[in-house]
């Protein structure tokens, strides 16, 4: 039949006649020969085409879903208006091919070139056009939703205004693509060659960067918000304006990058390399620095405000003007940093490394810097009130016209600073270090270590009395209205053992009867083990466990009640075992 039908078409051929309504589902024309054929409104769903030759061939609104034109040479072939869905045109020669409207839904196009076809309006959804060549203009129009461009080469493509969400572009080249208005939410882009790059404009939600190459390329006015940036290469990138809210880069490679007016809220960059970035109005509101590399960072006016920057390594950095209001910073490395002007109110730099760093002018108002390295360091000017500075390292750090008013310094390491007209009001200075320090002008009001209250810990008031406990005697305290529920408690637990083990025992010694003795048994260990039990959750939701009376006396009745509970389960699985109660 497919020979009588190869025979009918190129009669039909050589008059200019078109195959017109035909139902020709599943025929078999592999490695057949057609010039000029025109096939009108048909249906060819199925149909081998494998390895055919049609030259100058039209299929018009035909119907050839799954139709096979695996390794054919379709050289300026029509294919306007039909349907190919799932067709395989893997490795086909589609030289001029017109796809205008054409559905290439799930079709297969893998490692076809496709760079002089026309793809006008066709619809490419889920696609496989892994390692196909193509140029970014055909795209226009098309739809390309979930479709697969693996390895595909769009290097210096303009795909400008295009919906490329959910495209797979894993390992993709995109070297010099201009990207202007393209929406990339949940692309992947895994891997993908973007070098030289133009992004702008662009929906970039979402997509999946990891390990991709943007190196020297240009990002700006685009939402990268919550995209995945993994591992990716970023040096020498322009960022102008782009929201990266969420986005996660950690381990990225973003050295000798410019960021302008860039968002970096709750943005994951640990172990990122940031040295000698430039940032300029950027926000890190909450976003996480953990070890990362900022050596030789500009952040000028940067907002840093609640950013995580443990461990991170921010030698030389330029953070003049900068917003590290509670920021952490626990062993963070600031050693010759430019902190000039900074507010780092509440910030943990508990262990920190600040020698030579310049941080004059800068409020520290609350900081935490216990066992912080700030030897050397410019701190003229700045304001340490209420800062925690125990066991800090400032020898021979200018604190010159510094206010350090109810700061902590205890064994605080002072030798040879400048204190020059500093401001030490009501300052904690127990066993600090203070040799060879500079006190010229200096105003000094020390503040003794407060007396504690030796039962509960606890800061005693101007009486000498104890907020906590009431410091009284022990019986007064016994019979206080705060200790009553846990002495009740203990004494339920102790009255307990003696009803179990002596007076039920004598009661039940007193009875003539055997039932009545057992009763008697019964009733008492089980009014001991509801004693025990109360007792028990008394203590639980009544201590005051701050209180360390209390909280002995919370162990002991836990000890008891405990015991009494076990020895009377134990007592009744005997019983039970020997045939009591």
């Amino acid at each position: 039949m497919s020979e009588q039908l190869l025979k009918e078409i190129q009669e039909l051929s050589r008059q200019g006649l078109p195959v017109e309504n035909r139902d020709l589902r599943g025929v078999k024309l592999a490695r057949a020969r057609l010039q000029g054929a025109i096939f009108l409104r048909c249906n060819l769903a199925g149909a081998d085409f494998s390895y055919a030759e049609f030259e100058t061939t039209s299929f018009r609104e035909c119907q050839m879903p799954g139709a096979v034109f695996k390794g054919a040479k379709l050289p300026k072939i029509n294919f306007q208006d039909c349907d190919l869905s799932s067709a395989d045109l893997q490795g086909a020669l589609l030289e001029g091919a017109n796809f205008y409207r054409t559905n290439l839904s799930g079709a297969r196009l893998a490692q076809t070139d496709l760079r002089t076809c026309n793809l006008e309006e066709a619809n490419l959804s889920a696609a496989d056009l892994s390692g196909a060549l193509i140029r970014g203009k055909q795209l226009l129009g098309a739809k390309l939703e979930a479709a697969r461009l693996l390895d595909v080469n769009l290097e210096g493509s303009d795909l400008s205004g295009l919906n490329l969400a959910g495209v797979d572009f894993r390992r993709a080249l995109l070297r010099r693509a201009r990207l202007q208005g393209t929406n990339l939410s949940r692309a992947n882009l895994e891997n993908a060659q973007l070098q030289g790059a133009r992004i702008q404009g662009s929906q970039l939600t979402q997509a999946n960067f990891r390990g991709a190459n943007f190196e020297e390329s240009t990002v700006s006015n685009s939402d990268a918000s919550g995209a995945q940036l993994q591992r990716a290469a970023l040096s020498r990138v322009t960022w102008k304006t782009v929201d990266l809210t969420g986005a996660d880069l950690s381990g990225a490679d973003l050295s000798h990058s410019t960021f302008l007016g860039c968002g970096f809220t709750e943005t994951k960059l640990l172990g990122a390399n940031l040295q000698n970035v430039e940032m300029i109005a950027v926000s890190f509101y909450r976003a996480d620095f953990g070890n990362a590399q900022l050596k030789g960072a500009s952040l000028t006016g940067a907002d840093l405000e609640l950013a995580e920057l443990s461990g991170a390594q921010l030698q030389g950095l330029n953070l003049s003007q900068a917003n590290l209001k509670g920021a952490r910073m626990e062993s963070a490395n600031l050693a010759e940093a430019n902190l000039t002007g900074a507010d780092l109110t509440f910030a943990f730099l508990r262990r920190g490394r600040l020698e030579r760093t310049n941080l004059s002018g800068a409020n520290l108002t609350g900081a935490d810097l216990r066992e912080a390295a700030l030897r050397r360091s410019n701190l003229s000017g700045a304001r340490l009130d209420r800062a925690m500075l125990s066991q800090t390292d400032l020898s021979h750090a200018d604190l010159s016209r510094s206010t350090l008013k109810q700061t902590v310094c205890d064994r605080a390491n002072f030798t040879g600073a400048n204190l020059t007209e500093a401001e030490l009001r009501e300052i904690q200075l127990t066993h600090a270090d203070l040799t060879g320090a500079v006190l010229e002008g200096a105003q000094i009001s020390r503040r003794e270590s407060p007396s504690r209250c030796k039962t509960c810990g606890a800061v005693l008031d101007g009486s000498g009395q104890c907020g906590e406990c009431k410091k009284q005697s022990l019986g007064a305290a016994a019979l206080g209205r705060r200790s009553r529920p846990i002495y009740l408690a203990l004494y339920l637990s102790l009255l307990a053992g003696p009803l179990n083990f002596v007076i039920t025992p004598l009661l039940a010694a007193a009875e003539s009867t055997s039932e009545l003795k057992l009763e008697l048994l019964s009733g008492g260990a089980l009014a001991g083990l509801l004693l025990s039990l109360v007792s028990l959750i008394l203590g639980l939701l009544v201590t005051n466990r701050r209180v360390k009376r209390e909280r002995n006396l919370f162990n002991a009745n836990t000890l008891i009640a405990a015991l009494n509970i076990l020895v009377i389960l134990a007592a009744a699985f005997l019983a039970g075992r020997l045939g009591g109660f």
